[in-house]
């Protein structure tokens, strides 16, 4: 990790400075992450000014290194956690230390005076204010894990390695399209290995407790009485339910619509995901979170 870090060190911009030089906040992405997504789309329903760098899945890892532990201070995320999924549905109740920092994660945030927010929580809560803590906890410990998961099998499906390789290439150019081909076969299996999408034992555990975890959040929306949980319009406690949702509903204006037409290609070539994702979409949360998404 040394070695990684110092590389970072010399290769990469620094975030902060150019935060202070060009006086606006700078976003560290993986553009297609629902978890970045929360947090772009908290900064712009705030009209908050923003420069985003976006990077693909391993491309990520050096700019991340470079802002959160090359420099004087560490900004280490602790939430929004990316660890190895249950095998069994006997590993789900087994207690999991819940990592101390992450090093690695998308996104931050560097705002103007040099301050960071270290994950998509701390941006949207900063710029929109408070999750209802008991949401946020479902939101980021099971749904959003979840659908993560659920999506990344479908996408690392062998018929489905075109939509794969054109999710990550989204607005880039032919040099990155290069390096991907190189890079992309290393990154997907270790992905596959962390996520379990080879195992047909750990996606049923995925989609039992995807099921589990839609009727509790549900549950949130029932208590509501209103047509969003912030009452007549959507508040930050919708955007997350709708945001960590969107993996399994696939809302066309996801990201502003610039990942419509992978998505688009991805349920025209797998009929069986497509089906799947139309009986998410069928579900009172899945029903809210297109409805959320239209405001967006």
């Amino acid at each position: 990790m040394s070695k990684l870090v110092a590389l970072a060190r010399w290769t990469q911009r620094d975030l902060i400075k150019l935060a202070k030089a060009e006086n606006q906040p700078q976003l560290l992405t993986i553009p297609y992450s629902h978890y970045c997504e929360l947090a772009a789309w908290s900064l712009d329903r705030a009209a908050e000014p923003y420069r985003e760098h976006g990077y693909a899945p391993g491309e990520h890892v050096l700019p991340s290194l470079a802002l959160r532990v090359a420099g004087a201070e560490r900004h280490l995320s602790s939430t929004s956690r990316v660890d190895a999924m249950p095998r069994t549905a006997a590993e789900v109740g087994e207690p999991r230390p819940r990592p101390r920092s992450n090093a690695t994660a998308v996104p931050a945030l560097v705002m103007p005076d040099g301050a960071v927010l270290a994950d998509s929580w701390a941006i949207a809560e900063a710029v929109q204010g408070p999750v209802d803590p008991a949401l946020k906890t479902l939101l980021d410990e099971d749904l959003g894990p979840l659908s993560r998961q659920w999506i990344y099998e479908k996408l690392f499906r062998e018929a489905n390695a075109n939509v794969w390789d054109d999710l990550a290439g989204v607005g880039r150019g032919p040099l990155f399209g290069a390096a991907w081909s190189v890079m992309s076969p290393r990154l997907t299996e270790s992905m596959r290995r962390l996520f379990r999408t080879r195992s047909d034992e750990a996606m049923k555990v995925c989609d039992d407790r995807l099921a589990e975890t839609l009727d509790r959040a549900n549950g949130f929306l029932e208590k509501s009485g209103g047509e969003f949980l912030g009452g007549d319009a959507p508040s930050i406690s919708d955007v997350a339910l709708a945001t960590l949702a969107a993996p399994l509903v696939l809302p066309a204006n996801f990201a502003r619509g610039k990942y419509a037409s992978p998505f688009e290609q991805l349920l025209a070539q797998d009929a069986e995901m497509q089906a799947q994702v139309e009986a998410y979409r069928a579900t009172p949360v899945g029903a809210h979170a297109l409805k959320v998404y239209e405001h967006r």
